[in-house]
C-alpha cells in the first residue's frame, strides 16, 4: 500500500524519504570511554551509535580492547564528537588503545 506524503525541506539535511533504510542513514560519532586494569584511560570512537528509545542508546562495536574493558568493568562514558573534540576525535579514530597505551 502506498500512501502520499509531504516532507518539508529543511536547510541542510537530507530528506531520503520513508523508504529508506535507516541503517544508511548518517549516524552520530561518539567517543566511548573505559578505564584499563591500571586505572588508565582508553578511548575509542564509535560511527554507529543511535538512540534506541528515551532512556537507551544503541552502538555498533567489534572486538576493540575498549570492548574488553567493557566486559571486565562494566564502566562507560559516552560523549558526542563534535567541533570542540575534532583533534581528539581524530586521534582516538587513528590510534589504538592495544598499542598506544598513552593518550
Amino acid at each position: 500500500m502506498s500512501t502520499n506524503v509531504t516532507f518539508n525541506e529543511v536547510a541542510g539535511r537530507k530528506n531520503f524519504g520513508p523508504d529508506h533504510a535507516l541503517v544508511t542513514t548518517p549516524q552520530p560519532c561518539v567517543m566511548i570511554a573505559t578505564w584499563n586494569k591500571d586505572h588508565t584511560p582508553d578511548v575509542m570512537m564509535a560511527a554507529w551509535a543511535g538512540q534506541y528509545d528515551y532512556k537507551q542508546i544503541v552502538v555498533s562495536m567489534s572486538k576493540h580492547k575498549t570492548t574488553e574493558n567493557l566486559e571486565q568493568t562494566g564502566a562507560f562514558t559516552v560523549s558526542f564528537a563534535d567541533i570542540r573534540t575534532i583533534a581528539e576525535s581524530d586521534f582516538f579514530g587513528l590510534v589504538s588503545g592495544r598499542w598506544n597505551a598513552r593518550l
